[in-house]
């Protein structure tokens, strides 16, 4: 009886510490994960890159944990194509003049994308909708940043000064910046985060555009950190280690490669009794394979 008594205190100190070290274990996942890894850029830009070049240097400065990996642009004589190549950055002309027809030029900003191994695609200032093919392969992880606290002020045509204007003439005593996940529509997708930005008074068009850009480039700065570090969750992840301790554990049972599992398979009981002896350790807390 006292021996009985004895081996289910063991069993129960073996499921404490077996529950603590794997919630240990899956905690560490969840960080290294994460903060072991960069966010591989890839930047779509049609005119100055202004948001590009404050995204190049918070990666330059070790600011931002993340390698812009390829710069595209619809303009062959773009401003942000000369900032990339500044930079020693691979950047590329692609649009309707390199590429006929639609599908085509949208393979094309696909594999471009995908021979750099890019994981997350950003519009900064990019004007023209992506295609099908690009957004399937990116599902989830093509952002735009829009000058603007949407759904106002938002849609097609609305960019640039265009929605600095509609903001003034509307009366309004905030704006802002919007980051959000890009589908087949204009400022259509899921938002992931917003700022605001006051408007002041006496504000001019150039007063009031200078103010949000400025917010706009720390904003996007901001956010992909935010991304980076988990704080806002991507869907589909990132990163698929990135799990928490339930997902690790269901993961993990019966994995056959898993260290965890092989000793529980060397401890299994053999025979009647050692069934028995392993119902009475489940009903203790403790379950065996």
């Amino acid at each position: 009886m006292q021996g009985r008594r004895n081996r289910k205190l063991r069993l129960g100190v073996l499921a404490s510490h077996g529950s603590r070290n794997r919630k240990l274990r899956s905690s560490v996942l969840v960080s290294h994960g994460s903060r072991n890894r960069k966010l591989r850029l890839g930047v779509l830009a049609s005119h100055g890159g202004s948001n590009l070049q404050a995204i190049m240097d918070a990666c330059e400065q070790h600011h931002l944990r993340a390698d812009v990996r390829v710069v595209i642009s619809n303009n062959s004589h773009s401003l942000a194509r000369t900032r990339a190549r500044a930079a020693g950055i691979h950047t590329y002309h692609i649009s309707g003049r390199t590429h006929y027809g639609a599908a085509q030029l949208d393979d094309a900003i696909r594999d471009c994308l995908a021979r750099h191994n890019v994981n997350l695609v950003l519009l900064a200032g990019y004007m023209k909708l992506l295609g099908g093919s690009t957004l399937a392969r990116y599902r989830g992880r093509v952002l735009n940043s829009h000058p603007a606290l949407l759904p106002k002020f938002g849609g097609k045509g609305m960019y640039g000064s265009r929605v600095h204007q509609a903001v003034l003439e509307a009366g309004e005593s905030v704006t802002g910046v919007t980051i959000h996940q890009v589908d087949e529509r204009y400022d259509h997708g899921k938002t992931l985060a917003q700022c605001q930005v006051k408007v002041c008074p006496r504000d001019t068009l150039a007063d009031l555009e200078e103010r949000v850009k400025q917010r706009e480039r720390r904003f996007w700065v901001e956010t992909l950190n935010r991304i980076a570090e988990g704080e806002i969750a991507l869907d589909p992840p990132l990163y698929p280690l990135q799990r928490n301790a339930a997902q690790s554990k269901r993961q993990r049972k019966g994995n056959p490669n898993d260290s965890y599992d092989i000793w529980r398979r060397r401890r299994r009981p053999a025979g009647g009794a050692g069934r028995q002896s392993a119902h009475r350790a489940h009903r203790g807390g403790y379950a065996w394979a």
